[in-house]
Parts: C-alpha cells; structure tokens; sequence
C-alpha cells in the first residue's frame, strides 16, 4: 500500500485517487519526490519511508499506471542499500494470477 499507487505532491498536499490516498495514510509513511543525492543509485520517481526514518525508504522507480483495460496497475521498487528490484501489483485479483502476460 506504501508503494504501488498514483500519489503526488503539490504543495505539501497528497493528490490522488481518494482511496489511494486514504489507504497510503492509513501506513503511517511519506511521499518524497525530491531526489537526495546518494540516496538511491537508479533515477527515481519518489520514494516512501516511515515518518522520520530513511533506513527503511522505498524507491519507486517506475510506475505502470493503472489501466481499465487490464484492471491492474504495477510499480517497480527497491529497498534502500538493497540490490533487488520488487515488483507491486493491484488491481482485481483474478486477473492478477491467471491473465497478467508474463514478458
């Protein structure tokens, strides 16, 4: 819930979907999209850590938007001084397990 979303920051304000936002709230974590150099190697989005904590930051490095369509949408993550790449998903949870196309 922290990570796989279409949250923004406009002048210190979540802007969203309002069940995202609702759901981002409920984790207790922030939104950063300003860049702190050092902080992750890879070109990011923005990231989420627990308030006042960056130990436990997640990068969002690409965000596959979600789509009516497919019903789903996805994020590519990583953990902060971590070397592997998480891959998020929401969206109807059939369609998740037995039509998502493996590429």
């Amino acid at each position: 819930m922290a990570t796989c979303h279409q949250l923004t920051r406009v002048d210190n304000l979540l802007i969203g979907d309002p069940l995202d936002i609702k759901m981002f709230n409920s984790t207790n974590w922030f939104l950063e999209e300003t860049h702190i150099e050092g902080l992750f190697e890879e070109k990011i989005q923005a990231w989420v850590r627990p308030d006042n904590y960056t130990s436990n930051s997640i990068a969002i490095l690409k965000r596959f938007e979600f789509s009516s369509s497919l019903q789903r949408m996805s994020v590519i993550a990583k953990k902060m001084n971590e070397g592997l790449y998480t891959i998020y998903s929401k969206g109807i949870f059939i369609l998740l397990i037995f039509k998502a196309p493996l590429r």
